[in-house]
């Protein structure tokens, strides 16, 4: 994480929260010094732009049509039908 986006700070942070249940606290600088080394090589060797999952000037979207809104609230309607199913199916497995 921290490589791909050039932010080691934040990919400690993240690992910190992926394992929040069982992180031990000291193993915080071990993992700063690791993705601040990767983010370093990556960034001295040149491959920040091979390796970036995203670039730094995304093109713009052309915009939103009337089909595009309608076929949102379909999607919504159905998502939403289905939690609804999803939740009754665990709500009568809970009662068996």
């Amino acid at each position: 994480v921290g490589t791909t986006f050039g932010t080691p700070f934040a990919a400690v942070l993240f690992s910190i929260e992926v394992t929040a249940g069982y992180f031990m606290v000291r193993n915080l600088p071990r993992s700063f010094l690791c993705a601040i080394s990767g983010t370093l090589c990556i960034t001295f060797l040149g491959y920040n732009k091979a390796f970036a999952l995203f670039s730094d000037m995304p093109k713009m979207a052309p915009g939103y049509h009337a089909r595009d809104f309608a076929f949102f609230i379909l999607l919504g309607v159905v998502c939403g039908l289905f939690g609804c199913f999803f939740v009754w199916c665990i709500k009568k497995m809970v009662e068996i």
